[in-house]
């Protein structure tokens, strides 16, 4: 491996001793010059990897030339280092105008569904809310033209078209993801057009209460297939607990002797005292209490319930309290029974600003949808009309 053969012009080969390329042995390619008045020697490479003699000879011809006071690199490694740094240049070129001319139809069927079909069983739902809503918009334009007054365009189409809230926030969910899908796979670098859209809201806000004797259906019929279910469901109604802070009471929380109980760390973060009907506290009075902080209502192995039993459920199916009912705010659930219990106080008059005290709500925005079942309060802010009238008459 010590013996060089000139091939010309002032490039020497070795021989490997058993590598072949090809028929023939692998050779190792090397060049000398002169640079800065000294002989320099320039290591090209192994023929395998390409490297020939003709081309070991042009490229030896031009560091000469640039030694001798030419234009270029003088050494092999800064050429080398010059190629690698045009080549970057061109790629970013190329992947730019690549970008630049990415449309959002190209980006939706050449990448991102083919990955949703791997990624998301939903997929199939995304094609049409894009095929339906978003390509008659913005499909042929450039991701980078694509701004949030398209967005706002789609937006406005759906709703035209009586689209609900909840399926525009989905198709703008899904608009959403592609953007990062390009963002995330260098195919766009600009900012989320969505980003910039305010989402709808929508009305999620429950508007079905129980009647007296739907409630009293309910929980004979919850009784007859779980006393537990049973007795959660009445403290819900009776005393207007989310299902959360029913299942977070311990026996230290309930006082059945004063008639109260205590909300610990609550969905509004905020503890109080709410207080017993007759009926509930006979019904804590009839239980057999656990000692310590055991949970007043555990779950079969002691623990905290997680959520409400699919029994109840069944039981609002079998009752016929959901049938013909679509809109799932007028369905009955598990809430509804708080719902019921807000409705019920509402209707007998009992001010907003209790009614908020009692529930644990946060504002009293979040009680003002049961203004309108409390004709007692409006009637009597109408009277000071006329108390008012009254008065001038006499003056």
């Amino acid at each position: 491996m010590k013996n060089w053969e000139s091939v010309g012009h002032g490039v020497e080969a070795r021989k490997h001793p058993t590598r072949k390329h090809g028929v023939r042995s692998d050779r190792y390619f090397r060049g000398r010059y002169t640079l800065n008045g000294k002989t320099t020697t320039v290591a090209f490479g192994w023929e395998s990897e390409g490297w020939t003699p003709t081309r070991c000879i042009a490229e030896l011809s031009e560091l000469k030339t640039a030694a001798r006071g030419g234009d270029g690199p003088t050494t092999l490694k800064e050429k080398q280092r010059l190629a690698e740094e045009r080549r970057k240049v061109e790629e970013e070129a190329r992947q730019e105008a690549e970008r630049e001319g990415l449309t959002l139809d190209k980006l939706f069927e050449d990448h991102y569904l083919p990955q949703a079909k791997m990624d998301k069983s939903s997929w199939d739902r995304d094609a049409q809310l894009y095929r339906d809503w978003m390509r008659p918009v913005a499909g042929e334009k450039p991701l980078v033209a694509v701004a949030a007054f398209d967005v706002e365009r789609i937006k406005k189409n759906m709703a035209d078209a009586g689209k609900s809230a909840r399926t525009i926030e989905y198709m703008l969910a899904v608009m959403r993801h592609i953007f990062n899908y390009a963002r995330a796979h260098n195919l766009f670098r600009g900012d989320n057009p969505v980003l910039q859209v305010k989402k709808p809201r929508p009305n999620n806000r429950r508007v079905r209460f129980l009647s007296v004797e739907e409630a009293e259906r309910l929980l004979d019929a919850l009784r007859e297939k779980s006393e537990q279910l049973y007795r959660i469901s009445a403290v819900s109604l009776y005393c207007g607990l989310r299902f959360g802070e029913i299942a977070n009471l311990t026996w230290a929380d309930v006082d059945a002797r004063l008639g109260s109980i205590f909300i610990r760390d609550p969905k509004n973060k905020a503890s109080r005292t709410v207080f017993m009907p007759a009926r509930i506290r006979e019904m804590f009075r009839s239980m057999q209490q656990q000692p310590g902080l055991g949970f007043v209502f555990p779950s079969r192995k002691g623990g905290k319930i997680e959520q409400a039993s699919k029994v109840f459920f069944r039981t609002v199916e079998e009752l016929g309290l959901n049938d013909g009912v679509d809109d799932p705010r007028q369905q009955v659930c598990f809430h509804t029974l708080r719902h019921t219990f807000c409705s019920w106080l509402a209707m007998e008059g009992v001010p907003m600003a209790t009614l908020k005290e009692l529930t644990g709500h946060k504002s009293l925005t979040m009680v003002e949808r049961y203004s309108h079942l409390s004709p007692h309060s409006l009637k009597a802010a109408v009277s000071l009309l006329d108390k008012q009238a009254l008065e001038e008459q006499r003056n």
